[in-house]
């Protein structure tokens, strides 16, 4: 049997004082990097949830070191 690629994914909160600054800042600046998060609290309902869904379903191994490395300079 041959595996499939696949991969899950990762809930990153964040405080709402964050010294990176809003998750919707945080989203947009990952996606001048070429990365594709969403930003929790555009898909929360209630008020003061912060964080980044992030998902790598299907990311090469090979390049998993490079997109965590831009999403560290994104959110640096």
């Amino acid at each position: 049997m041959a595996l499939r690629p696949g991969g899950l994914h990762l809930l990153a909160r964040f405080p709402a004082d964050a010294a990176a600054g809003s998750d919707v800042g945080m989203m947009r600046r990952a996606w001048a990097h070429g990365l594709a998060p969403a930003a929790l609290s555009t898909q929360f309902i209630g008020a003061g949830a912060q964080g980044l869904l992030l998902g790598f379903t299907n990311i090469p191994e090979d390049q998993a070191p490079a997109m965590a490395s831009a999403l560290r300079r994104a959110l640096g």
